[in-house]
This record gives C-alpha cells, structure tokens and sequence, in this order.
C-alpha cells in the first residue's frame, strides 16, 4: 500500500505478507520471517483484535531474541501491555505504535501519516530492514 511504497521511495528494504492482494513478496509469516535478517523487524497494520492477537502469537515462534513487532493497528492499550509481556518473555520487544490512516500533511508528493508510539517494554534501536504485514 502506501506505506510500503513511501518506505521503499526513502530506501528501506520493505518485505511483505498479506492473506491476498498484489505486490506482498511472502505467502505466510513463515517465509516471512525467513526473508528478513536479524534482528528482524515486523510492523503489523492489521486490523485490532482476534487478527492481531493470532499474528503477534504466531510470530511469537518465529522470531528470535532481540527481534521486534510493531503494532501498528488500533489496539486497546491493555491488550497491548499483555503482548509486550509476553514478547518480553520470548526476549522480543514490542512496540504499541498506532497508526492513524488519514495524512497529516500533504503538499505535492509529500505525505505523511499521523503516528502515536509507546514503548511496552524496553527501547527498541531503529532497524532496517522493516516488514509492513
């Protein structure tokens, strides 16, 4: 979507996974995973609830220590305190980062999207590549 072409327009290395639609570069979270290096990082836009929750969960048994999720959908805070407890089990770091779908600014080619972060659990470093699901 936008996003991923905006990403890939400033030089980051943008791998993809959608359940359908054009231009996603894996089929499952799987592969995935299994296209990024470590530390690796997955941004999820889904939508909040059971979508969210069954992703992070998968994702949960494929990634690995100092990798990181991004919440980029709506979810209710408290659900993400519980996901970053659990990633912080699993030494991943979660990160509760909602993301408007409206531009806060356009001028000529120049958008962007109105973004609100929380750290869940410890600081996570930027990181590239970055995974938009």
């Amino acid at each position: 979507g936008n996003m991923t072409e905006r990403l890939r327009e400033h030089g980051h290395e943008v791998a993809t996974y959608a359940r359908s639609g054009d231009g996603r570069t894996a089929g499952s979270l799987e592969e995935l995973v299994g296209q990024l290096e470590p530390p690796r990082v997955v941004w999820l836009m889904i939508p909040a609830g059971a979508p969210t929750e069954d992703s992070i969960l998968q994702l949960l048994n494929l990634l690995d220590h100092g990798d990181v999720i991004v919440d980029g959908g709506n979810s209710n805070f408290r659900d993400s305190q519980r996901r970053a407890a659990t990633a912080a089990e699993r030494k991943v770091e979660f990160i509760d980062a909602g993301v408007s779908g409206g531009n806060v600014r356009q001028s000529g080619s120049a958008r962007s999207t109105a973004a609100s972060v929380s750290l869940r659990s410890s600081p996570a470093k930027a990181r590239a590549p970055v995974s938009i699901s």
